[in-house]
């Protein structure tokens, strides 16, 4: 599964688990994802009904459009790889690993423009610091 969809499914397992994806870096919220949003909205709803459990969950989203999505991510064998006592690195892994590919992402995305005049001063200075900090690495 993809990571979102394996952070998707490990919270609908343990929602318990929804403290680890909160102390990870939120750069993830900022994927251009559909899934985001779900993952987004299990995290608001976890956080304000802290007990909440997986039919809990899924009962809230009945009669949404991603409902058959979500139930099928809590029913198929996505977790039986991960150990009970491994679910909370893989979440946090998964969620650090979106927010990382944001990142980058974002990084990259100045190199896509057709002319460095296109630049903001700030992603100017951006690039500027990434090139210094890239030569001082290679001595």
């Amino acid at each position: 599964p993809t990571r979102i969809a394996l952070a998707i499914a490990l919270l609908l397992d343990r929602p318990d688990l929804a403290p680890e994806a909160a102390a990870c870096a939120e750069d993830w919220r900022r994927m251009p994802n559909p899934g985001i949003e779900i993952l987004a909205q299990l995290l608001e709803t976890i956080a304000a009904y802290p007990i909440i459990t997986k039919a809990g969950l899924l009962e809230r989203w009945r009669g949404h459009e991603h409902f058959d999505y979500l139930q099928r991510l809590s029913a198929e064998p996505f977790l039986a790889d991960i150990p009970e006592d491994g679910a909370a690195a893989e979440l946090s892994g998964a969620i650090d690993g979106l927010s990382a590919a944001v990142r980058d992402a974002e990084s990259r995305r100045p190199l896509n423009q057709r002319s460095t005049a296109d630049w903001s001063a700030e992603v100017r200075e951006q690039m500027e610091r990434d090139a210094e900090r890239a030569r001082t690495r290679q001595r």
